[in-house]
């Protein structure tokens, strides 16, 4: 593998990008919704539900990695 990966593909970043995708992705539709007055649908609140379950998810990979925990930031991504 190409050295510069493997400090990239660490779970502490991974989880980061994880995190800052969803939470990019759901201010977007936030602001679509606030801002550009769009109303969802049934298909975005439900796809809303799935980025805020793995918002929390990789939370959770990261708080672990933050408190030592690399082998439970190691599970938690692989949820």
């Amino acid at each position: 593998m190409i050295p510069q990966l493997n400090t990239l593909l660490t779970p502490r970043s991974a989880s980061f990008i994880v995190f800052l995708g969803s939470a990019a992705l759901l201010a977007g539709a936030h602001l679509f919704e606030r801002v550009g007055g769009m109303v969802p649908c049934m298909l975005c609140y439900e796809q809303r539900e799935v980025h805020w379950i793995v918002l929390a998810v990789a939370g959770l990979g990261l708080a672990a990695s933050f408190f030592g925990l690399s082998r439970w930031a190691t599970l938690i991504g692989l949820v």
